[in-house]
């Protein structure tokens, strides 16, 4: 079984037809986002934080990665 990794994450609008792309840099990879809502945007759809950890396969080095999820 392979292993999966992420060098980033991609956000589509289906209304609007546009694509928003957050890399993580050269040789930085991540598993799955996952979205904490924010209690002061409750009617906003992206009204929140995309949430991930990521590596530095060159170095093992790791960091958590916090992303506006309306940018």
């Amino acid at each position: 079984m392979a292993d999966v990794a992420f060098d980033g994450v991609v956000k589509h609008d289906f209304a609007t037809g546009t694509t928003t792309e957050l890399t993580y840099g050269g040789g930085w990879v991540g598993g799955e986002a996952a979205f904490a809502p924010d209690p002061t945007r409750p009617d906003d759809e992206d009204g929140g934080w995309l949430l991930t950890y990521v590596t530095d396969l060159a170095t093992a080095r790791y960091d958590l990665v916090v992303a506006d999820a309306a940018s």
